[in-house]
C-alpha cells in the first residue's frame, strides 16, 4: 500500500489552460504564473452576467480526531463526483491538510495542565470568555513544548504551564514551556490616535 506522500508525489499535474478550458474560461482571461497555476483576469466577470449563478458549497467542521481527518478529504470526493456528474465544479481548499503527507501533524499523546493554567481556564470560563478562539504559544523548534526534542517526536504530551487573556485582541493564549511572547494587539491599535501638535510634540505615544 503506497503512503500518503508517496501518493501527492505520483500524482501528475494538468496545465492550468486545459483546467480552465474545462471551465468555459476563455485563455485570454488567464495570467499565469508558470504552467500549472494562474489568477483570471477581473473582466473576465463581466462576460457571466447573463449566466445564471452557481452553488456554492462550503464545507467546515471541527474533528475530535488527532489528525482532524475529514474536512479535505470530504471536499476533494465532493467535487470530484460532482464533475463525473457533469457539472462544472471547481475546488478551494483553506489551508488543506497537507500534515498527514508530511509526516507533521498529531503525535502527542494528550495535553497535561499545571495547577495555575486549570485555575486560570476555570475562572475564564466563569466569566464568559470560555468561547474564545485560542492561539497557542509554544517553542517553534519542535512540535513539542520542548526545543531539544527534533524531528519527528511521539508518545509526548503537551503541557500548558499558564493561560493568558488577550481581552483587546479577542483570544486565550495557552503558554507551554519557557517562551517569551509579544502583547496581544488591540482591536483598535494604539497607532491611530497618535499625532503630533503644532509645537511637534508626539501626543498619545504612551
Amino acid at each position: 500500500m503506497l503512503s500518503d506522500i508517496e501518493i501527492a508525489q505520483r500524482a501528475k499535474m494538468e496545465p492550468i489552460g486545459e483546467i480552465a478550458e474545462k471551465l468555459d474560461i476563455p485563455g485570454e482571461y488567464l495570467i499565469p504564473y508558470g504552467h500549472t497555476k494562474a489568477k483570471v483576469d477581473l473582466k473576465y466577470f463581466d462576460q457571466l452576467s447573463k449566466r445564471p449563478d452557481g452553488k456554492l458549497v462550503l464545507v467546515t467542521a471541527t474533528t475530535p480526531t488527532p489528525a482532524g481527518e475529514g474536512k479535505t478529504t470530504t471536499t476533494i470526493g465532493l467535487t470530484q463526483a460532482l464533475v463525473k456528474k457533469g457539472k462544472k465544479a471547481m475546488l478551494c481548499l483553506r489551508e488543506p491538510s497537507l500534515g498527514p503527507c508530511f509526516g507533521i501533524k498529531g503525535g502527542a499523546d494528550g495535553v497535561d495542565y499545571t495547577d495555575a493554567a486549570a485555575k486560570t481556564i476555570a475562572e475564564l470560563e466563569e466569566k464568559g470568555y470560555g468561547k474564545l478562539p485560542v492561539c497557542m504559544a509554544k517553542t517553534q523548534m519542535s512540535l513539542t513544548d520542548d526545543p531539544s526534542k527534533k524531528g519527528r517526536p511521539r508518545g509526548f504530551r503537551i503541557t500548558v504551564r499558564e493561560v493568558r487573556l488577550s481581552a483587546g485582541a479577542g483570544f486565550i493564549v495557552p503558554i507551554c514551556g519557557s517562551i517569551m511572547t509579544m502583547p496581544g494587539l488591540p482591536k483598535k491599535p494604539a497607532a491611530e490616535v497618535i499625532d503630533v501638535d503644532n509645537e511637534g510634540n508626539i501626543l498619545n505615544l504612551f
